[in-house]
């Protein structure tokens, strides 16, 4: 994964968490006695996500594991015709 693969997905985490927690400010101002079953479910919901979600953004940053690929690109041929596909008909044995 490349680290601007990683700054996309950060960014559209942040986003998501932003608007999560917008919306669940919106359902807490309401007045508790004034709340629906629904609302209540809501904002269980939303506070449970929004815990997974942070743990997911502190978890993105350590996916990205730059050494391990710089190290396959840099053992591949510099001449693209020597990089041998397995699956390719062409090195198959016909019978």
């Amino acid at each position: 994964m490349r680290m601007e693969d990683v700054g996309t997905r950060q960014k559209h985490c942040t986003e998501l968490l932003d608007l999560w927690n917008g919306g669940l400010f919106i359902l807490l101002s309401k007045s508790e006695c004034n709340r629906t079953e629904r609302e209540k479910d809501m904002i269980e919901q939303l506070t449970f996500s929004i815990e997974l979600l942070k743990k997911h953004l502190t978890n993105i940053a350590s996916d990205y594991h730059e050494k391990f690929y710089q190290d396959i690109i840099q053992h591949l041929p510099k001449n693209a015709e020597e990089i041998k596909d397995e699956n390719s008909p062409s090195n198959r044995i016909l019978s």
